[in-house]
């Protein structure tokens, strides 16, 4: 369980007694969490979420079947909803190609470098330790996205293979840590 996850078993609204928990079987409270919402209900919206990512917030989920397809629909450019819904299509999908998805077609092109170094913002941990080697300009340049599960986590995964690794060390080199 992570901390998005939890916020889904309860929340109590504001100027309020009341505790409110997700009303939905589908799309899950495991799997919004995992897909980077949190629960921020209202009396109004007693459905409503908020991307940890972009801070945006929608409502009206019931039946949903992907989160990400959905958020992007309102959201198009939150980056970790597009490296999450490519992901999913990566992984379900034996024929996918990200050579065919414009924007990856080439790693090192200068709107896939920017798009996966958004989604490690402020918030990589390794960024914040001088002298570091798993910093984001190099997580970025060896391939990787910053998909957090906890705050401070540091949780990597490929876009092109969807290799994950966590648990990185001062002196690891992402590029070396990826290939072995």
């Amino acid at each position: 369980s992570n901390e998005r996850t939890e916020t889904f078993y309860g929340v109590q609204l504001a100027r309020s007694k009341d505790v409110l928990e997700w009303p939905y079987k589908t799309p899950s409270a495991e799997f919004m969490g995992k897909s980077g919402f949190y629960f921020t209900p209202t009396k109004k919206f007693k459905d409503r979420v908020t991307c940890f990512y972009c801070k945006k917030t929608q409502s009206n989920w019931k039946d949903v079947k992907d989160p990400t397809a959905y958020h992007l629909e309102a959201s198009r450019d939150c980056s970790f909803s597009k490296l999450l819904h490519l992901s999913k299509e990566r992984s379900s999908n034996p024929q996918f190609d990200w050579s065919e998805v414009e924007i990856f077609k080439d790693p090192m092109c200068k709107e896939a470098i920017q798009i996966r170094q958004e989604t490690f913002g402020k918030s990589w941990p390794h960024d914040k330790v001088g002298g570091s080697n798993p910093v984001s300009e190099n997580m970025v340049n060896a391939g990787f996205y910053y998909s957090p599960l906890d705050s401070g986590d540091d949780l990597a995964i490929c876009v092109y293979c969807g290799v994950s690794l966590e648990g990185w060390e001062f002196d690891d080199d992402p590029l070396f840590e990826h290939q072995k």
